[in-house]
């Protein structure tokens, strides 16, 4: 060893040695960087290379996987030393977030050239709509034959594009959905190139190769509602809004939660104006938080005389340009259907009951509805001047049994305070609560546990005695409050009508009345002590046993 090399360990020699170490780190790091950035460029870019001696585009990152393959298949140190490489150079941050950042960049890029040909073929009503990416809340009242079926589909495909969206279209049922969309969907999907992996007609789905999915499905009752709970959607579209059931309890309990899973999830509503007042579409399409459009046959270029289309239709269905069908079905405006309105012409009273009223019967009236509201009425009557006052009408929505028999406990005692404050000598006899037989457990507790005269209901006829009941309450005997629970649901309660617009007996099954209900339950035995036809006494009250 030669000692004349050695340099005594001092401070300053440490710190020259540590400054050293310091900038060799330094720009072995600024190296690497180097080299992590030149490859991240090569994998992203792309470059002509001749597959199978034909000339082609690929991206670096193709080029190195078949480049890989084919030193990985000659095997020896080569493939050893290209694996160990490729392993170092891939492991920088730099690399991944950079790699992570052009799929991201390609994932948009893609999903915006198949939105880009989606609106080609859409008109400029259509595009307003479908180039809306703001508005979480959409609206659409249309006329019929305006094209909203098709902006719908590519409506759907346009979040479809976006990788991993699952979608909702809801339609009257299950074979409406099917019949009017599905067709349509897979063949717009076709025309655009978004690939299909998996699909079913029959069960109403369709799954994209980017992850993405469509699910068909009806709401024709209200329990149908409750078997979406749990799922969650990119886009929910709620088809024909103008007429579905049970709308509030639908948006606001089942579908409002599905879309929380998304920052850019969007409820999309789409109908013709409503035949009935007070509808959730009418309310939401005139709700400034909700983005509304409006068009209408006239507006598409593909109906090339509109004016001789409605001639016709006017002809095949015996009606003029001014009926009410015609406005609002084909001119998109709102004409309520007051022809069909069952409940014409109803009486009211406001305050109080008109002093010379004296009761000698108290009839409460019970509808359940564990998935949508319950309805509680009290009707007084006098039975021998056939004549009967709501005095206590109460409609909640998804309730407890204990809640509902506190309601209609609070109910009865008020009306046995109005009926003996009228009538001193009120037999307390003549009293009584009806209700619905779809839980007769209810009345039976309503009965044994808490002493009410509770019973379900005579239901037989029910569409003569809705009728029945719709005209004691035009002609006065029957008389609800006004601006009450009972007054909205008779303005809402129609006739259906058939496709040549001839009105139908029975009641439209698109809308189905609670508190209505609960008084025709209530109606029919006060018919009954009345001598009148359609009465029907509670077959629990004429037996005593449920």
């Amino acid at each position: 060893m030669n000692e004349q090399n050695l340099r005594p360990c001092t401070p300053e020699n440490a710190r020259e040695r540590q400054l050293k170490g310091a900038q060799k780190r330094k720009e072995n790091t600024q190296r690497r960087q180097f080299l992590s950035e030149m490859y991240a460029d090569f994998l992203s870019e792309k470059f002509d290379v001749k597959v199978d001696g034909t000339k082609t585009k690929i991206t670096g990152a193709e080029l190195c996987k078949m480049t890989a393959k084919q030193v990985l298949n000659k095997g020896g140190q080569a493939s050893v030393s290209m694996l160990t490489e490729i392993r170092k150079a891939t492991e920088s941050e730099s690399v991944l977030e950079k790699l992570k950042a052009e799929n991201e960049k390609h994932i948009s890029k893609e999903a915006e050239f198949f939105q880009f040909r989606l609106q080609k073929r859409l008109f400029d009503k259509q595009k307003d709509v479908f180039n809306d990416f703001i508005s979480k809340r959409k609206c659409s009242m249309c006329s019929r034959r305006a094209g909203k079926t098709e902006e719908a589909v590519d409506e759907m495909l346009k979040v479809a594009a976006i990788p991993n969206s699952p979608v909702l279209y809801i339609n009257l049922t299950f074979d409406n959905a099917i019949k009017q969309t599905y067709d349509k969907v897979l063949a717009e999907a076709e025309r655009v190139d978004l690939k299909i992996t998996k699909k079913s007609k029959s069960k109403g789905y369709i799954e994209f190769e980017n992850g993405s999915s469509i699910l068909f499905k009806g709401n024709k009752d209200k329990g149908e509602a409750d078997n979406r709970q749990g799922f969650h959607y990119r886009l929910v579209i709620i088809d024909e809004a103008q007429s579905q059931c049970n709308m509030a309890y639908l948006i606001d309990t089942i579908i409002t939660p599905m879309l929380t899973d998304f920052a850019d999830s969007v409820l999309y509503l789409i109908g013709t104006p409503p035949r009935r007042k007070h509808t959730y579409f009418e309310n939401a399409f005139n709700n400034k938080t909700w983005k509304h459009y409006h068009w209408t046959m006239a507006d598409n270029p593909f109906i090339p005389d509109v004016d001789a289309e409605i001639k016709r239709i006017c002809e095949e269905k015996g009606v003029t340009v001014e009926s009410p069908l015609i406005q609002r079905e084909y001119f998109g405006k709102i004409a309520y259907d007051t022809e069909a309105q069952i409940f014409k012409s109803f009486q009211v009273y406001s305050g109080d009951v008109p002093a010379e009223f004296i009761p000698d019967h108290i009839y409460g009236g019970n509808d359940f509805g564990f998935s949508d509201y319950n309805g509680v009425i009290e009707l007084v009557g006098n039975v021998t001047d056939k004549k009967a006052y709501v005095v206590f009408e109460k409609k909640f929505n998804k309730s407890t049994i204990t809640e509902i028999i506190n309601q209609t406990r609070t109910g009865f005692e008020e009306a046995t305070m109005f009926a003996l404050k009228r009538n001193k000598s009120f037999d307390l006899s003549n009293r009584g609560i009806y209700t619905d037989d779809n839980e007769k457990s209810i009345a039976y507790e309503m009965h044994i546990t808490y002493g009410l005269p509770a019973w379900t209901a005579y239901k037989y006829d029910r569409d003569l005695a809705i009728e029945q009941l719709a005209e004691w309450c035009r002609l006065g005997r029957v008389v609800i409050p006004e601006g009450g629970e009972l007054a909205d649901e008779f303005e809402q309660i129609l006739h259906p009508r058939d496709e040549q617009d001839n009105i139908l007996p029975g009641m439209d099954d698109s809308y189905h009345p609670d508190i209505t209900m609960a008084l025709l339950y209530a109606f029919r035995q006060f018919l009954f002590d009345c001598g009148e036809d359609l009465g029907g006494e509670s077959g629990n009250k004429k037996t005593g046993e449920f």
